[in-house]
């Protein structure tokens, strides 16, 4: 009878742990994506990134892309490095990674001897995770934040070719 009730005590350990377990796999999936990305971003060949992106993040960057076809626009810098210019050296160099409790991904670094943090928002789905958003020093979405300058672009623009 007790190695009964000791089995089922065994169990209920082992049903309490599994969503622990699945979280951890969850943001080791996360932290895998936003490596394999900076990896990418270093050896690969030209900027084709839609792969490690969600849609709508992608999205955000052809909305910009179009834009810029006749202006600057709203991204007149690298959100991946916070800089136009980079030493790629240094920064694969002082990479780190590290999951955060809210389920973000925080990744540092040092480009030309100045720290810089971001934090990757990723979705996980069907055992695939990519990179939705990317919050930076002041924690605000990068997605709302482009959106809103290229509303505010294309209102201005609207202002000066109708003369209101």
């Amino acid at each position: 009878m007790k190695i009964f009730h000791y089995l089922n005590k065994v169990a209920l350990m082992m049903l309490i742990a599994l969503p622990c377990l699945a979280n951890t796999n969850i943001d080791n999936a996360k932290v895998e994506a936003v490596k394999e990305f900076y990896s990418f971003y270093f050896e690969g060949e030209g900027d084709d990134w839609d792969s490690f992106l969600t849609d709508d993040l992608q999205n955000v960057f052809k909305e910009d892309t179009a834009c810029a076809q006749e202006d600057l626009c709203a991204l007149n810098y690298d959100i991946f490095i916070q800089g136009q210019d980079l030493d790629a050296k240094e920064i694969k160099r002082s990479l780190k990674y590290q999951i955060q409790p809210n389920g973000t991904v925080k990744v540092t670094f040092t480009n030309f001897g100045t720290p810089v943090t971001l934090y990757y928002v990723v979705l996980c789905k069907n055992g695939r995770c990519l990179i939705d958003d990317i919050l930076g020093g002041a924690h605000s979405p990068f997605k709302s934040e482009v959106r809103k300058e290229l509303k505010e672009i294309k209102k201005l623009k609207t202002m000066n070719t109708t003369g209101k």
